[in-house]
């Protein structure tokens, strides 16, 4: 049999309020100062929630040039919590690492033809956080996923890139490319 526990305040033992709801389902807390808290404050302003973060897709179909680092657009955004991606590109505002994700689906590779994907901070490619891929057959469609953390400050930014080896014109598929990223919490 489940147990449940209802309260509007949680005290500490010297009487201070730090966690209050007001019944609806919204909650506020008083965080102590080791946690950034110096009365009430929210989660996000103590630097204890993944935010800014947002999540984007391809739109439409998009023509990705034989062997050229072409910039992936990421004109659809399913959310942003911070108003911090635009124009393709991610800004976060506020200092720390993010854990940025990405995948991808692209029409058909042949024999030892390949794809990467890379994040790009400030104009240049990151160190790492690439995938590759060579298909051991013909016409084999590729699709991949990959994640990669990076620290940054208020004014860095990352955009994310494509290349590809096939020998002409290929085509990234809308609503199954996507880029995301998220601030790690703690780190």
């Amino acid at each position: 049999m489940a147990s449940t526990i209802q309260v509007d305040k949680i005290q500490d033992t010297g009487g201070n309020t730090i966690l209050q709801s007001d019944g609806s389902g919204t909650a506020t807390t008083t965080l102590p100062v080791g946690f950034g808290g110096t009365g009430a404050a929210t989660l996000a302003a103590a630097g204890l929630a993944n935010t800014p973060a947002f999540f984007g897709v391809l739109a439409s179909n998009q023509s990705i040039s034989n062997a050229t680092w072409t910039k992936v657009l990421i004109a659809t955004e399913k959310w942003d919590t911070d108003g911090t991606f635009a124009s393709n590109k991610f800004t976060p505002a506020v200092a720390g690492k993010y854990l940025f994700t990405y995948g991808f689906s692209q029409d058909v590779i042949d024999d030892s033809e390949r794809v990467d994907m890379q994040l790009y901070k400030n104009g240049v490619a990151y160190g790492f956080g690439y995938i590759q891929t060579s298909s051991p057959g013909t016409n084999i469609p590729s699709g991949y996923m990959g994640s990669v953390p990076v620290e940054m400050n208020t004014t860095d930014y990352v955009e994310l890139y494509i290349y590809q080896s096939s020998g002409e014109t290929a085509t990234l598929y809308a609503n199954r490319t996507t880029f995301s990223a998220m601030k790690i919490i703690g780190a």
